[in-house]
């Protein structure tokens, strides 16, 4: 025969969980000389065994009619559809003609030994040029992150963004860029069009042919529960969601980020009307139920104490089934830090959407993640080349080193040590904020002011009753309640006439001598916009 084509190897031949036969056109002397090589979805490829794992069908004509079949016969039935085989003619570089110097020559074996060598010479080109790929610059690789407003606001400050940097900055070839927007879901990431090109979020990912697609969708559908859809509509939309990928990205790995809504590691096994406030993100949280504070934010532990209530209830519930089938449909997931996030006060005023520095805490997890994870790792070879860069990238060692658990074992609170470890310095002089631990002190409120209260006056020491405020809203009005310690919590405010507000740059100084109240242990809270603080104690002597 002769060789009259340049292939020497085909594929990938993707499965779909139906076919069972793969035609090939590589001229081959006999099916001995094919390696077919089973790729995974994560990219791990085995070797595979003629009779064993698949069959092959020559065709008859070598030369006219150059190629045949394989016939797959896994054991586990027809490919699957995140599989893919690979099939490469390998020839033995040996030459074994012998041409007798007195014998004659007959042409069929002298063309057979020149067609081998024509195959040697393929199979070395096809070698050398493999080689040289894998000497090359690798590609870039490219991660779509197809998720609601977290993934875009702050604009320019996300853990999308944060982490591309941080990629860039250590010189690796990653791509990361977001597809989403805010108010997201599974179902309208498959149904509503993007008001300037007209295509769906859905179809913008998939059209940007990404290499690793990662889903962080779930909070919107069950948790805020845009389009009221039911447990069920949720799971179906999901599905429908990863589906498309599977089908339209075939060769992409789809990781799923879990932004899990309230404490995990200590309630994963807690029936949700048994969680309280304090172990949800603030929104689950609801308004205070204290006297005369409906509508009002507060981070009161006698109000965060109580169990959430039943209309959040099933919204945790959603969120915990929609949650088990995305990590079912996805390769792998990814646990992010959404709770210590929000227990940490790291989020914006809406007590939703993490603040640039709440970010870090996500890229951390991430970016731990991409370090330790064999499954993601092997699927992008590139990952191989993040470097240890310290401690500091963890952020999983500041959340252990600044809360403990309370006494009760039923929370967490300041870990007062903190202030003189390492972690504190190092949050300063990484980040340029100081005010972590107001941030904790009031984590479940809008605003996060820095609020300090006299909390001994000795009246026949004239002293004098000081209250500083400092990084509220502005001109906004403070109302108070004050009550004797062991009364009932009045309901109603008491506005100062004058009013006072706080200042154009929102902080807040009054002192008064002289106080006109009885000797004991008293209580105080203020109101400040929509925000409640407090109670504070002070104790009056005399």
């Amino acid at each position: 025969m002769t060789v009259h084509t340049i292939v020497s190897e085909e594929g990938p031949f993707y499965g779909d969980g139906v076919t069972t036969t793969f035609p090939f056109s590589i001229a081959l002397f006999d099916s001995g000389q094919l390696r077919v090589t089973r790729i995974t979805r994560v990219g791990n490829e085995e070797v595979l065994t003629e009779g064993v794992d698949y069959t092959v069908n020559l065709n008859a004509d070598q030369q006219l009619n150059p190629g045949g079949e394989i016939g797959w016969t896994g054991i586990n039935g027809p490919l699957l559809s995140d599989e893919a085989l690979h099939i490469k003619r390998v020839v033995d570089l040996l030459q074994l003609t012998d041409l007798q110097s007195l014998g004659s020559y007959a042409p069929a074996e002298i063309e057979r030994s020149l067609d081998k060598l024509t195959m040697i010479a393929q199979q070395l080109s096809d070698d050398v040029a493999t080689l040289k790929k894998s000497l090359a610059v690798t590609e870039t690789v490219k991660f779509a992150v197809l998720g609601a407003s977290e993934t875009v606001f702050p604009w320019r400050q996300t853990w999308v963004d944060l982490i591309d940097d941080a990629f860039k900055s250590e010189g690796l070839k990653v791509d990361f860029f977001h597809s989403g927007a805010g108010a997201l879901t599974h179902h309208l990431a498959m149904t509503q069009p993007d008001a300037l090109t007209g295509e769906t979020r859905a179809e913008l990912t998939s059209e940007s042919d990404p290499d690793v697609i990662i889903m962080e969708l779930g909070i919107n559908d069950a948790i805020l529960s845009f389009g009221n859809r039911s447990q069920t509509e949720m799971i179906a939309d999901a599905r429908a969601l990863y589906g498309f990928f599977r089908d339209n990205n075939p060769r992409a790995l789809i990781l799923y980020s879990r932004l899990v809504p309230y404490d995990e590691e200590k309630h994963r096994q807690v029936a949700v009307e048994n969680i309280k406030k304090k172990y949800c993100v603030p929104f689950l949280h609801q308004t205070s139920g204290m006297p005369g504070e409906e509508n009002l934010y507060t981070s009161e532990l006698a109000e965060v104490d109580k169990i959430i209530s039943p209309e959040m209830q099933d919204r945790l519930d959603n969120w915990r089934a929609l949650d088990a089938e995305c990590q079912a449909l996805a390769d792998v997931s990814i646990d992010t830090s959404y709770f210590q996030v929000a227990r940490l006060g790291l989020l914006s005023h809406d007590r939703f959407h993490p603040t640039s520095l709440g970010h870090y805490f996500i890229m951390s997890r991430v970016w731990d993640a991409f370090q330790r994870d064999a499954a993601i790792r092997a699927a992008v070879p590139e990952l191989g080349r993040i470097r240890v860069l310290g401690d500091f990238t963890n952020f999983e060692l500041l959340w252990r080193s600044v809360l403990k658990a309370d006494a009760e074992r039923d929370g967490y609170v300041v870990d007062p040590t903190f202030l003189s470890g390492f972690e504190y310095p190092m949050w300063m002089n990484i980040y340029g904020d100081t005010n972590l631990i107001y941030y904790i002190e009031y984590w479940a409120n809008q605003q996060r002011p820095t609020i300090d209260v006299t909390n001994t006056i000795d009246k026949s020491g004239n002293n004098m009753f000081l209250v500083m405020m400092n990084d509220l809203w502005p001109n906004l009005e403070i109302e108070t309640k004050l009550w004797i310690e062991g009364d009932s919590e009045p309901s109603v405010w008491n506005r100062a006439s004058p009013r006072q507000l706080t200042s154009s740059t929102g902080g807040h100084i009054s002192s008064q001598q002289n106080i006109n109240l009885p000797i004991g242990n008293w209580k105080i809270k203020y109101k400040v916009g929509n925000d409640v603080f407090g109670p504070f104690s002070v104790a009056i002597t005399g």
